[in-house]
């Protein structure tokens, strides 16, 4: 169970509307890294849901519950931010594939 003031944290750090790029998901259906979505909520257990732009809806836990990191996800405010993500994400990726 997620303790109340973290979730308040996560309302407040991802609010309806929030612009995201995935940078790592654990769900086998889960979009492609670098994959922009926009959060539509923060359900009563933590988890995003966010609309994805290829379609999906699948939902970000960012956490289980004993605190272990999952999901990772970046926050960007501004489309050139945006591009500076999603480079980055793909030099890291080629990083790890070299």
């Amino acid at each position: 169970m997620i303790r109340k003031t973290k979730l308040e944290e996560l309302r407040s750090t991802y609010p309806p509307g929030t612009r995201i790029v995935l940078d790592h998901m654990s769900d086998p259906q889960a979009p492609v890294p670098g994959m922009q979505g926009t959060v539509v909520a923060v359900d009563d257990n933590g988890q995003l849901l966010v609309n994805w732009d290829n379609g999906s809806s699948l939902s970000v836990i960012l956490h289980t519950d004993d605190g272990v990191p999952l999901d990772r996800i970046h926050k960007i405010r501004t489309e050139e931010e945006a591009v500076t993500t999603l480079n980055h994400l793909g030099q890291h990726q080629e990083d790890q594939n070299a």
